[in-house]
């Protein structure tokens, strides 16, 4: 984990908007996450995103269960920026949805931000996904 990015006084998410989900107690910044001090609680921050959970730790122990059964890694970031130029992009290639699963290219709808994949998926069938917004691993 990082170093909590929350400042309470410039930018970003004021501290004072934020409540523990427990007890409705006040946040402080306490390391790498959030502190309760009525419930004695720190409630992680992951790349910027606080988890204010009612349990912390089990949320984050199945989050990551969740995330090392399908081999994926978590990307917290808001980057929506597209994952390819769109070039390699071509039908019957294969490709894995954090969702739907793997599947294979069945038509390419445009190009450039707005680029739209028709993907037959082998268990969610056949889906239209925006490629900048889809998450999509290729090969």
């Amino acid at each position: 984990m990082t170093d909590v990015s929350i400042e309470p006084r410039t930018g970003g998410l004021p501290l004072d908007s934020l409540a523990c989900p427990r007890c409705d107690g006040a946040l402080d910044t306490a390391g790498t996450g959030l502190h309760c001090n009525g419930c004695n609680i720190t409630f992680p921050v992951l790349g910027g995103v606080p988890w204010l959970f009612s349990e912390p730790n089990a949320a984050l122990a199945e989050t990551t269960r969740a995330t090392l059964a399908t081999g994926a890694e978590c990307n917290y970031s808001y980057d929506q920026s597209a994952p390819t130029d769109g070039s390699s992009i071509a039908i019957g290639l294969r490709v894995r949805h954090p969702v739907f699963g793997t599947g294979t290219v069945a038509g390419v709808i445009g190009s450039g931000p707005g680029q739209k994949l028709r993907i037959q998926f082998d268990r969610a069938g056949l889906k239209t996904v925006m490629l900048r917004y889809a998450n999509l691993e290729l090969g």
